[in-house]
């Protein structure tokens, strides 16, 4: 009983974790029907990314890359996303790290935010 309370509190504190740590709000925006693309500029990189959905209770990842070398323009994923679910993209952009949670509304457009 010890192991799973100790287990669940780990559990927990690693998504507070992730929250805290990436704490920026970041910025999307879809590109043709199958791209998803970080809001960047000239001389923006991009070091590690992670996109998970709600579809899948966020895991395992549905993209994931980790010490890397994206540099702008090269600031786009290709996904397909879906109507009716919600995504968490976690990415560290110039030693910054932001989070951003969007989904497609109505006319297929992505929608960001808290309350979506």
């Amino acid at each position: 009983m010890k192991k799973l309370i100790i287990a669940l509190i780990l559990f927990i504190s690693g998504c507070v974790g992730d929250r805290l740590d990436f704490r920026h709000e970041g910025s999307v925006y879809k590109k043709g029907n199958d791209s998803v693309c970080v809001t960047s500029k000239e001389g923006d990189n991009i070091t590690y990314y992670l996109l998970s959905s709600s579809e899948n209770n966020y895991s395992p990842p549905l993209l994931f890359e980790d010490n890397i070398e994206r540099k702008y323009p090269n600031h786009c994923f290709d996904v397909k996303l879906k109507k009716g679910v919600t995504y968490n993209l976690i990415y560290e952009m110039n030693d910054i790290k932001y989070r951003v949670d969007f989904k497609l509304d109505d006319k297929s457009n992505i929608k960001q935010g808290v309350n979506l």
